[in-house]
C-alpha cells in the first residue's frame, strides 16, 4: 500500500524534480558527482575511477565474439568452380610402400553451383582397421579452393572423426599421420 504524501512532502518531491531538470544533472550525473566530490579522498575518487574503468572494459569484452581460427567468412567464398581441380586425396600405408593405400581423383568436369561435390575413398586391407576420408567442395576462398574433410581413422578403443575447413592453394597438404598411415590432398600424379 502506498502512503499518501502531505502538501508540503509533494512540493518538495516536485521541486527536487524540477531542480535536477533545470540544471540538467540526473540520478546518476549526481552520484558520479557524490563520488567525485572535490572534498573526498583521493584514494576514495582514484578507486572509483578504477571500478568504473574495469566494469567498462569488462563489458566491452564480453560484447566480443570468441576468435575462430581458420575459418572462411560465409561472405568471402565464391560460389565458382575450383582453382585447383586436378587434385587427388589420398590414404598411403607408407610403412608397406608408397603406393599402398587408396586414392581418389574428384572429377569437378560436371560441377555445378546447386550440387554438392563430394567424394570419399578408404582402406580395405584385410586385417588391419579401415581408414576413411571425405572431400566436400565448398566454393572459392581468395586463398584458393575452400573444403569440408572429414577423416575417420581407429584408436585404441573406436574410430574417431575429424571434421576440418581447408583452403587448399596447391601443393601437397597432409592433414593426418600416424604410425602406419597418412592422409593428405596433393596435385594429381600421373597414373
Amino acid at each position: 500500500m502506498v502512503a499518501a504524501l502531505n502538501p508540503s512532502q509533494q512540493a518538495s518531491r516536485v521541486s527536487a524534480f524540477a531542480v535536477s531538470l533545470t540544471t540538467g544533472r540526473s540520478r546518476s550525473k549526481r552520484l558520479s558527482a557524490r563520488f567525485l566530490h572535490p572534498q573526498l579522498p583521493f584514494p576514495m575518487r582514484k578507486l572509483f575511477l578504477f571500478f568504473v574503468a574495469g566494469l567498462t572494459y569488462a563489458l566491452l569484452g564480453a560484447c566480443k565474439p570468441a576468435p575462430q581460427p581458420n575459418v572462411v567468412p560465409a561472405q568471402v567464398v565464391e560460389v565458382a568452380a575450383p582453382l585447383h581441380p586436378e587434385i587427388e586425396l589420398y590414404i598411403n600405408n607408407y610403412v608397406l610402400g608408397p603406393n599402398q593405400g587408396s586414392t581418389m581423383r574428384p572429377n569437378f568436369s560436371q560441377w555445378a553451383a546447386d550440387v554438392k561435390t563430394k567424394f570419399s575413398t578408404s582402406t580395405n586391407l584385410e586385417g588391419r582397421p579401415t581408414y576413411s576420408a571425405t572431400i566436400e567442395y565448398l566454393g572459392r576462398a581468395p586463398d584458393g579452393d575452400l573444403y569440408n574433410i572429414s577423416i575417420t581413422f581407429p584408436t585404441a578403443e573406436t574410430n574417431q572423426t575429424i571434421v576440418r575447413e581447408l583452403v587448399y592453394s596447391g601443393g601437397e597438404v597432409e592433414l593426418l599421420r600416424d604410425a602406419e598411415y597418412r592422409i593428405g590432398i596433393r596435385p594429381r600424379t600421373a597414373e
